[in-house]
């Protein structure tokens, strides 16, 4: 078995550049824990990072501010 600093490096290659705002999610320990969660499958573990990648730059979770949804929060939707 390829030992797990060469598959973070292989993923880091499979996924290519990316621009700052998603690089930060892509530290060694969230590719191990992405591989943990695929049983270490190198080709499952990197598609479930591009899709969440995907789904980050499309949704940007990072700029939702509490005042646009603390009408959610007030109805009981959120955990704060």
């Amino acid at each position: 078995m390829i030992n797990k600093q060469a598959k973070i490096s292989e993923i880091r290659r499979l996924i290519g550049p990316l621009p700052e705002k998603l690089a930060i999610y892509c530290s060694d320990a969230a590719i191990a824990r992405y591989l943990r969660a695929q049983n270490w499958n190198l080709k499952k573990a990197t598609k479930m990072l591009k899709e969440t990648l995907k789904w980050r730059a499309e949704y940007k979770p990072e700029e939702i501010r509490w005042e646009e949804v603390a009408h959610e929060a007030e109805r009981g939707k959120i955990y704060r």
